[in-house]
């Protein structure tokens, strides 16, 4: 039995150690160039303006220290790489306009169908951000995109999103992540605000420039290949008609809890076996909050949206 456990843990441990990133230069530390100006995101291997002509810009240390592009002196304020020596840069929303930008790059490879895969990125809020806003999602599709005219939020419903409670901020970076399965194909990625004005929370922070400006760093996305080993449990798909179907491949006990956004609980179910489907369909259509926990403890937190 000890042997079983051992060799169930190795592979577990091998597994995630050489799980590969399939974001080609997910920390911006390769470059063509250094960056000069802004908008010269095309100077970071392998990233993209994706979407429309929104340009979102790319800062380095070895850019010139005179230059609005220089690290951790940027045109927008002070801010060290979350890992290494570079990141990303792009506008949320600018407040009394539509304009977003998106971050656009191609995978290593196309995603399996039913694969499930886990995303992660860090954000950070410009010290010259007069607001902040948990509006930004990644969207995962089977071609390039990129050249749509003007400059508003792309129509399309992003797989991760990042949850309305996680907030970034000036000082520290934030993770934003989450799970999803693949439907096959998928070999680009767009990160961005896919919402509308109205739907784009917006919170005073005090910058001085009318806008919502985030870094991004560090981007990182993993197939899950041992779900049969996984230990926390997780939700099939987090958009949904009438039931969800949850996880629980450690089968250790837990209890999931949905929310309003106005942090209202709706229900609260302990999830005992293997998979386990709750229902649903008594709930409106539109987004609520989940958490899962184990022990007390907080594992898994995110989004769920009736359609």
């Amino acid at each position: 039995m000890k042997y079983s456990l051992l060799l169930v843990f190795l592979t577990v441990w091998v597994s995630k150690s050489f799980a590969q990133n399939l974001i080609l230069n997910g920390g911006f530390e390769l470059y063509s160039d250094c960056p000069e100006y802004s908008s010269e995101i095309i100077k970071a291997n392998g990233w993209i303006a994706g979407g429309q002509g929104g340009t979102p810009d790319f800062y380095h240390v070895c850019a010139n220290k005179t230059s609005s592009m220089d690290v951790p002196n940027g045109v927008l304020g002070y801010q060290r790489p979350h890992g290494g020596k570079g990141f990303a840069g792009i506008f949320i929303n600018r407040i009394g306009t539509t304009v977003r930008e998106y971050l656009g790059t191609s995978l290593k490879f196309n995603l399996e169908k039913n694969s499930r895969y886990r995303f992660q990125m860090f954000i950070n809020l410009t010290d010259q951000s007069k607001y902040s806003s948990s509006s930004i999602g990644v969207y995962f599709a089977d071609e390039v995109l990129t050249g749509f005219p003007g400059i508003d939020e792309l129509p399309f419903k992003p797989q991760i999103e990042n949850p309305k409670n996680n907030i970034p901020d000036t000082v520290s970076w934030i993770e934003v992540s989450g799970e999803f399965t693949a439907t096959g194909g998928e070999n680009f990625i767009l990160i961005g605000n896919f919402n509308t004005d109205e739907e784009t929370d917006t919170f005073f922070v005090g910058g001085e420039q009318e806008l919502i400006y985030v870094l991004v760093d560090d981007i990182s996305l993993i197939k899950l290949t041992i779900d049969s080993l996984t230990t926390t449990p997780y939700i099939e798909s987090e958009i949904f008609s009438n039931e969800i179907t949850i996880h629980n491949n450690g089968n250790q006990p837990a209890t999931i809890e949905i929310f309003l956004e106005s942090g209202e609980e709706l229900f609260s179910h302990n999830i005992v076996n293997m998979k386990t489907l709750l229902d649903l369909s008594s709930l409106p259509k539109g987004i609520y909050f989940y958490r899962i926990l184990i022990s007390n403890q907080i594992v898994k937190q995110g989004e769920i949206t009736k359609v």
